[in-house]
């Protein structure tokens, strides 16, 4: 059985989640995976991208899509990626091809083609996107529903984009794909819809590697974060305030009231709120309540994670609109209850007073005496129980045993080849997207040289110039060791030195030093940082220039190495001069 799955990406939550399953079948007998993704942002041996980039597409998707919406609402997405004939010639030794988060990515008119060629379609939905026009959080539309006509999510919608690409799904998402929701609510809102309505709707949810995730002791966990075994903790994620569907404001609002009963009650030594994040917005609002916070930052680290989640006593989800939350799922895993609104999947796994409580949707004082139940409960008892039910109905294999016998269960029906050798893209899409494509072109026809080609190579010019400057190292083969020099400190000339050692590491030797006219720290990358006033004493041969916005602003104050006979170089000059 062989098993492509695709996702624009296999990190974030819905690429993680995809990934989770692609491990858990490559476990079982007779079957392999791999991933197809249009964005590669790990080593995976079994992850490939999509590399050919369409330029357009993603300027039709930033102006058009992710900046058109009503501020604190998530971004719209288009369908198309120019990608297809890519991604179709990698899928060819595949019987299976398992969709996931594939917005700008994977075109509707692809899957029927694929279809045509006689593969079995699975698509997981992991928010409501495939099913509208566009949006990914409908904020209580119900347009999908329908025809998606005048999408009240588009700030501006000149050409009603938002009905015709429900028109495209409609017509093109073969009737024999077989749809998976991760959620009860998602699978309601899949069956209703005007997209999937007579499609086989399947849940199953999404899973954990609870060897990865588990219940460490919990008063060691709270040590190693420097909070008393007597302390009650309170675990959030501080993710996108601004985003309304996240629920912040409520949970804000419950954590005012929860400080207010705890001061009435006197009921705990002390009250920590541990923030996973880096929204700075959640952490000055928070140190104005009455408790300790204690603000992680992104912890990327998922053993790290683990024991994060098992020093908190309680989790809190406040979100409005979620399908399936990892935030969840981990949570369990590492024995700690789970409060949050009826909302998508969390009612399908909290059980009020076994693994958490689950209250009305917005109701913050509901919220806020859900977790004082948590904290005043028996805790070592709820934890048992939040531990037995991840490993029982969350875990990787248990997932993947559920796929592989719905995999197994659909290709009993035989598929007769109907299509051509060729995908071309039907006539009714270029016309969906004809007005976008001249506005594009517009665009391109005003921007100046050096820009216009890093659009058209689909690149930003701190790369392109990057590339320019890898591809032209012979021009230092003669210069003496500690002889060059770079002006900046920062993530360019991070990766510009990186790439240069790369393909050349003889290079490393010609670098003397970094120059910055602060001078932050004493070396970078291992080398010195060198002090602007003392550039005639270092004996240098020349200065590349590690900046393209201000690329000539810093070569007009570095005019004494002329005097000094010192080369200075400007990679966007050098991209200029090639175009």
């Amino acid at each position: 059985m062989n098993i492509a799955m695709m996702a624009y990406t296999e990190s974030g939550g819905a690429g993680r989640a995809s990934v989770r399953l692609m491990d858990g079948l490559n476990r079982l007998s007779d079957v392999s995976c791999d991933m197809i993704v249009q964005e590669r942002n790990s080593n995976h041996p079994h992850v490939m991208s999509a590399e050919r980039k369409n330029p357009f597409f993603q300027h039709i998707q930033e102006k058009w899509f992710s900046s058109n919406v009503p501020n604190g609402h998530v971004l719209m997405s288009l369908m198309y990626s120019g990608k297809e004939k890519e991604y179709l010639g990698m899928l060819e030794a595949y019987e299976i091809i398992h969709f996931h988060w594939i917005s700008n990515f994977v075109s509707v008119e692809s899957m029927d083609y694929m279809q045509k060629q006689g593969k079995y379609l699975v698509w997981t939905l992991h928010d409501r996107n495939p099913m509208t026009g566009g949006c990914h959080c409908t904020y209580g539309c119900n347009g999908y529903i329908d025809d998606c006509n005048n999408c009240p999510e588009m700030r501006i919608n000149p050409y009603n984009i938002t009905k015709h690409i429900l028109r495209q799904k409609k017509q093109y998402i073969p009737k024999n794909l077989v749809v998976v929701a991760p959620s009860q609510w998602m699978a309601e809102c899949a069956r209703k819809s005007a997209v999937f309505h007579e499609n086989r709707i399947e849940v199953i949810p999404n899973s954990i590697d609870t060897s990865l995730f588990y219940n460490h002791d919990r008063n060691v966990a709270k040590e190693s974060l420097g909070i008393s075994a007597t302390s009650k903790a309170i675990l959030y994620c501080a993710e996108s305030p601004e985003q309304v569907h996240k629920g912040y404001n409520y949970f804000f609002t419950a954590m005012q009231w929860l400080q207010k009963k705890v001061r009435e009650n006197n009921s705990y030594v002390e009250v920590v709120l541990i923030l996973v994040g880096s929204s700075e917005k959640i952490i000055e609002d928070t140190k104005k309540l009455d408790m300790r916070v204690l603000p992680l930052g992104y912890v990327k680290d998922d053993v790290v994670l683990s024991k994060v989640y098992s020093a908190a006593d309680v989790t809190v989800i406040p979100s409005m609109e979620d399908n399936f939350p990892n935030v969840m799922l981990e949570s369990l895993a590492c024995g700690t209850p789970v409060v949050g609104f009826r909302t998508g999947g969390i009612p399908d796994v909290i059980r009020d007073g076994y693994n958490g409580y689950v209250v009305p949707q917005g109701d913050s004082v509901a919220l806020g005496i859900g977790i004082l139940k948590v904290l005043d409960g028996n805790e070592t008892e709820m934890s048992i129980k939040c531990r037995n039910y991840a490993e029982k109905n969350l875990s990787i294999e248990t997932q993947a045993i559920r796929y592989k016998n719905l995999y197994e269960d659909i290709m009993l029906d035989a598929r007769e080849l109907k299509g051509k050798d060729i995908f071309i893209m039907p006539i009714e899409s270029h016309r969906l997207l004809a007005p976008y494509y001249a506005e594009s072109m517009n665009y391109l026809i005003g921007l100046n040289d050096r820009v216009a080609h890093a659009f058209l190579h689909n690149k930003s010019m701190e790369d392109l110039a990057i590339d320019y400057m890898i591809s032209h190292l012979e021009k230092f083969d003669s210069y003496p060791d500690k002889s060059i020099a770079v002006w900046g400190i920062g993530v360019f000339c991070k990766k510009l030195m990186e790439a240069m050692f790369q393909k050349n590491s003889a290079i490393k030797r010609k670098i003397y030093g970094f120059f910055d006219s602060s001078v932050q720290c004493d070396s970078f990358m291992g080398f010195p940082c060198l002090q602007t006033e003392k550039i005639q004493e270092y004996g240098l041969s020349a200065i590349i220039i590690g900046s393209i916005q201000y690329e000539d602003e810093i070569y007009h104050q570095l005019y004494k190495c002329e005097e000094l006979g010192i080369e200075r170089i400007r990679i966007g000059n050098f991209l200029k001069d090639d175009l």
